[in-house]
C-alpha cells in the first residue's frame, strides 16, 4: 500500500550488470497506476553528471507517480552523486544482491547503513544472504534492521562466533546459535527454489574430464609440490591459499604465468574437452559458459568459432549481453564470474558450461540462478570441465558437497 497513491521516492542499489535489468523489470511488470517514472544512474559517466541527472529528474517528477532512481553499489556513495543520496529522505530503499554489503568495514557498507535512517522502508534481496557463513549477515541487517544484531560488529562477532586459529582472527566455530536463528528469521523471508520454481525440473549437474597433456602436467606437479610443501610448513592458510590456488587452476586451463608476468600457452586439453562438449549440443540451442580468467573467455571465443557458433562476451572489458539475448540460434555467451555470476537473467539458454569452477559456493550458486529463473521454459543442464588428478576435481567435490571450497581444499592438501 505503500505505492497505492504514487508520490513516493524509491532508490534501487544493484550490481553494475543489474542496472538496466530493474529498468526492463519495472517496464514490463510495473502496475500503470500509479505509473512509475524511472531515474537511470548507470556507471561509466561522473557522479558529477550522474547527481544532474537525479536532480533534474528529482526536480521534474510528475504528480501521483512513483520515481525511481537507480544506481549501482560502486557509485551510489561516492562523490557528489554520494552526498546528494545521503541527504535526501526516501520512501523506499531497495538493495538488490544485498550481499555486496556484507563487509561491515567496506564504504558501500558504511554508507548504506547510514542511509537506513533516511529511508522509511528498507528491501534487501539476494539468493546467498550467508554466502560465506552467519558473519556476513551483520552488514545486512545493519542497513535493514539495525536493531536486530546492533551497530558494533565486534560485539556482534563476540556474541556468536568463536575465534581461533592463526593468530585468533579466523572464525572456527558459532555460539549462541538458536538466538541467531531467531533474530535472523525475525526479518527475513525465504522463497526457496521449490517454491519460485515449482514448475522446472532441478538442474541436472554433470562433469566432463580431461587429462593434462605432458607440458601441462609437468607445470601442475612442479607448482602443486610447491604449494604442498608451504602448506606443510604453515605458510599458507585459508585466508591467503586463493592466490596459490588460482595459479594451479590457472595450469588447468592451459596456460601460466612467467617470471615476467605474462602469460604462456602450455597446452590446449581443456580447450579441447570444451569443443567436445559444445559439439555434442544442438548447434540452434543457446550456451552460457562460465569463465574466470580472460584467457579463459578468449578460449571459448576460438573455440565457438571453429564451431561455426557466434560468441558474445559479458566481462568488465565487454558488455554483450543484450545482443546475446535478442539473438535467435545456438549463440554462445562467455561469461566471467565476477561479471555475470549474480542478477543477470540468461534463461534464455539451458545449457551451462563451467569452463573454470568459482571458488566460492555462494557465486557458484548464483551463477546456476542465472538460468534456472521462473521464466525458463527447459530444464537446464549444468556441465563442469575438470582436469583429471588436479585442483578442478577437488573444487567441484567441495562445491557438490556445498562445502567452504578453500577449507576444504586445503584440508585436502593438508
Amino acid at each position: 500500500n505503500w505505492c497505492s497513491k504514487g508520490n513516493a521516492t524509491v532508490l534501487i542499489v544493484a550490481p553494475s550488470n543489474v542496472v538496466p535489468i530493474w529498468a526492463e523489470q519495472i517496464a514490463r511488470h510495473g502496475v500503470s497506476a500509479p505509473e512509475w517514472d524511472v531515474c537511470l544512474l548507470k556507471s561509466g559517466i561522473s557522479t558529477i553528471k550522474r547527481r544532474e541527472m537525479a536532480e533534474q529528474h528529482y526536480a521534474e517528477k510528475g504528480p501521483g507517480k512513483i520515481s525511481a532512481f537507480i544506481c549501482n553499489y560502486e557509485g551510489v556513495w561516492q562523490g557528489k552523486l554520494g552526498e546528494w543520496v545521503g541527504s535526501r529522505k526516501w520512501d523506499v530503499v531497495i538493495a538488490d544482491e544485498i550481499h555486496h554489503i556484507k563487509s561491515p568495514g567496506s564504504k558501500v557498507s558504511r554508507f548504506m547503513a547510514k542511509l537506513s535512517s533516511r529511508a522509511g522502508r528498507r528491501v534487501g534481496l539476494s539468493g546467498t544472504p550467508l554466502h560465506d557463513g552467519p558473519m556476513d549477515i551483520y552488514g545486512q541487517a545493519r542497513f535493514l534492521v539495525p536493531e536486530v544484531f546492533g551497530t558494533s560488529f565486534s560485539n556482534f562477532r563476540a556474541r556468536y562466533a568463536i575465534m581461533g586459529g592463526y593468530g585468533g582472527y579466523q572464525v572456527t566455530g558459532y555460539r549462541n546459535v538458536d538466538e541467531f536463528r531467531d533474530n535472523y528469521n525475525s526479518f527475513t523471508f525465504t522463497a526457496g527454489p521449490e517454491e519460485a520454481l515449482k514448475h522446472l525440473p532441478p538442474i541436472i549437474y554433470d562433469r566432463r574430464v580431461c587429462e593434462l597433456s605432458k607440458p601441462e602436467l609437468k607445470a601442475y606437479k612442479e607448482l602443486e609440490h610447491q604449494f604442498v610443501t608451504e602448506v606443510e610448513g604453515g605458510l599458507v592458510t585459508v585466508s591467503n591459499a586463493l592466490s596459490k590456488l588460482l595459479r594451479l587452476q590457472q595450469i588447468t586451463s592451459g596456460f601460466v604465468s612467467n617470471m615476467d608476468g605474462q602469460e604462456v600457452q602450455v597446452g590446449e586439453s581443456k580447450a579441447k574437452l570444451l569443443a567436445e562438449v559444445m559439439d555434442e549440443i544442438p548447434k540452434d540451442e543457446p550456451i552460457v559458459v562460465f569463465c574466470r580468467f580472460k584467457r579463459d573467455l578468449a578460449t571459448v571465443h576460438s573455440v565457438s568459432k571453429k564451431l561455426n557458433r557466434t560468441s558474445y562476451e559479458l566481462s568488465g572489458a565487454k558488455k554483450e549481453l543484450n545482443l546475446w539475448r535478442t539473438a535467435k540460434g545456438g549463440e554462445v555467451l562467455a561469461v566471467q564470474l565476477r561479471a555475470g555470476g549474480e542478477g543477470v537473467p540468461m534463461f534464455r539458454a539451458h545449457y551451462l558450461i563451467d569452463y573454470s569452477l568459482s571458488f566460492s559456493l555462494g557465486e557458484y550458486q548464483q551463477s546456476r540462478a542465472r538460468l534456472q529463473r521462473p521464466e525458463q521454459t527447459s530444464q537446464v543442464i549444468a556441465i563442469a570441465l575438470c582436469a583429471e588428478h588436479t585442483v578442478d576435481e577437488k573444487i567441484f567435490k567441495a562445491l557438490e558437497k556445498k562445502e567452504d571450497v578453500i577449507k576444504t581444499v586445503l584440508e585436502g592438501y593438508r
